[in-house]
């Protein structure tokens, strides 16, 4: 989000949430596997992971199953600002450069 204020408390848990829905774990063992991320000064952990780990009663990595190609393409394919032709054109560029 380029400028999420007034909703970024609605992008995922706030960390006084974070502290009232894990009381089964340490609070400092939830912020080094999932540190959260800022937004308008506000400090918001990933719903996904904090929901997986309380589900599975175990902390783990459960970022990387959220980011795949066909979570996206929902996205892609409303095509907001341009964004369907975008990812297209920046698919064209080569990753590596061979000299």
């Amino acid at each position: 989000m380029i400028q999420p204020e007034p909703l970024e408390r609605y992008a995922g848990f706030t960390v006084e949430e974070v502290h009232q829905l894990c009381n089964e774990f340490e609070f400092s063992d939830i912020q080094k596997w999932y540190d959260g991320y800022l937004l308008g000064g506000l400090h918001i952990y990933n719903p996904k992971s904090i929901a997986d780990s309380l589900l599975r009663k175990k902390i783990r990595n459960y970022r990387t199953q959220t980011e795949t190609y066909e979570s996206l393409k929902i996205y892609i394919e409303m095509d907001i600002d341009g964004l369907k032709e975008t990812v297209f054109l920046n698919t064209l560029q080569p990753l590596f450069v061979i000299i």
